[in-house]
């Protein structure tokens, strides 16, 4: 069995002994805005990263080490040690929804080092209204002026192309590991493609294909560098 089929047992068997559950509630319980983030994990179209399985553990007691090696049992017997999961990017708190919050993760290196798990934090916020946030990370350079300078700390919700609200602020990472930090609007002509629009006008807008699209986040907050 792969990590996919083990994971898949073990959610068959929550649904047998939980009535009612769904993978869309499971997404929820867990915090994941995404109505299919949990089906398009099963459907193998997203990877099963270990921040979701330490999600997993602490919601459901799903087995980590089982999922990915298929050593031990599928279900531990207590994760009240769990109370803090802790992985780049984010912190989450105890089972039966109650949540253990320290703060949204600051970083101060590109997206992809956090992905890789290759960073420590340098520092979290604990203001309430951000506790969606995954990571905040320093913006560079000139083309959101006046909005974002360049050093400023933006604060990241993650979210999908399916979920952007048009003329929001996001923060795109490519498949190839550009950072691409823009207003995003609704291609007008071609549903393909987003348009990426800077708030300082003198930079030009350009459009970016849908499907060169890694990971996208909606940019909740600023912390200005001044």
């Amino acid at each position: 069995m792969t990590p996919l089929d083990r994971l898949k047992a073990a959610i068959d068997i929550l649904k047998k002994n939980m009535e009612g559950l769904t993978n869309q509630l499971i997404g929820k319980r867990i915090r994941y805005d995404s109505p299919n983030y949990v089906s398009d994990i099963l459907g193998g179209s997203k990877p099963i990263s270990k921040l979701f399985l330490k999600k997993m553990k602490v919601e459901y007691s799903i087995n980590t080490e089982w999922i990915l090696t298929g050593k031990g049992e599928m279900f531990v017997q207590d994760t009240s040690h769990d109370s803090q999961v802790m992985e780049t990017p984010a912190l989450y708190g105890k089972r039966q929804g109650q949540v253990s919050w320290v703060g949204v993760p600051i970083f101060d290196v590109p997206v992809v080092a956090i992905f890789n798990h290759k960073s420590l934090p340098i520092g979290y916020v604990t203001i309430p209204r951000f506790q969606d946030c995954v990571f905040g990370i320093q913006a560079s350079g000139d083309d959101m002026l006046p909005d974002i300078s360049n050093g400023d700390y933006i604060l990241c919700k993650e979210t999908s192309i399916n979920e952007i609200i048009n003329g929001g602020s996001y923060l795109i990472v490519t498949h190839q590991g550009n950072e691409i930090v823009r207003t995003v609007r609704v291609h007008k002509t071609n549903s393909e493609y987003i348009s990426l629009i800077p708030a300082n006008q003198s930079k030009p807008s350009a459009r970016l294909a849908r499907s060169v699209i890694h990971r996208i986040y909606k940019i909740k907050g600023v912390i200005k560098s001044y």
